[in-house]
């Protein structure tokens, strides 16, 4: 039995995990998860992520050799953020992923791409309270939210040109 078909009892779900575009990856990964001894909601939540990755990839017409660093910044950015400033359910633990394409050289080498405008801004934002204005950490998840619909909504015209 593999470590996907002991999280996922669901045949269904195992098999899906295992037939995506991340699929020949994901017993890899789930083992490095277990090494790393994370609970098994969080290695769960990192396959899951995985997956929903790979399914955007699928869509976007790419495959996991096409992924750069501004594939993954993309992709978090069109996934957007909950309002309290978190990242949604299916992005959670894709970092677990994302470091397992690096390791096995397969995440393409960072191209002269800048970060999507909005991401650049938003760091800009909390490097400043962070750095300049001293702001506590719950101060700048408050601001984030409020400063991330602005900027969607005025770089909306840039991410749907790219």
């Amino acid at each position: 039995m593999t470590y996907i078909q002991t999280l996922f009892p669901r045949a269904s779900v195992a098999t899906r995990l295992q037939s995506g575009l991340f699929g020949p990856y994901a017993e890899e990964l789930a083992v490095a998860l277990v090494g790393q001894r994370l609970a098994t909601d969080s290695i769960r939540r990192a396959l899951y992520a995985a997956d929903q990755f790979g399914h955007w990839l699928f869509q976007q017409g790419l495959t996991l050799t096409d992924v750069e660093r501004a594939t993954v910044d993309r992709y978090l950015y069109e996934m957007g953020r909950c309002p309290s400033g978190a990242r949604p359910h299916a992005t959670q633990g894709l970092h677990h992923a994302v470091q397992l394409l690096q390791r096995k050289d397969l995440l393409q080498k960072a191209s002269d791409t800048l970060p999507i405008p909005a991401e650049q801004w938003l760091r800009s934002f909390e490097d400043h309270h962070r750095r300049v204005a001293g702001a506590a950490e719950g101060t700048i998840r408050r601001y984030r939210s409020v400063l991330r619909r602005f900027l969607r909504r005025r770089h909306e015209k840039q991410i749907l040109a790219r």
